[in-house]
């Protein structure tokens, strides 16, 4: 079963991938376009923080990575 902190583990670290992806020269432009049409509405940290306000039952900031993210 997935933690809250995971689940927000996860969402943090998808966004850090779509910008690798879309930072990517070598990939081909309608990757890297579909990555950033996806990061335009991606949740940022301040979101994602905000929705563990909201919802700790299914978000929670992860202590141990709280600077690390």
């Amino acid at each position: 079963m997935t933690t809250p902190s995971e689940r927000y583990l996860a969402l943090a670290h998808t966004r850090q991938f779509i910008l690798q992806i879309m930072d990517d020269a070598k990939l081909p432009v309608e990757l890297r376009d579909t990555a950033f049409r996806l990061l335009k509405h991606y949740p940022t940290r301040f979101y994602l923080n905000q929705l563990t306000e909201a919802a700790p039952q299914i978000l929670e900031i992860p202590y141990e990575t709280c600077d690390r993210i």
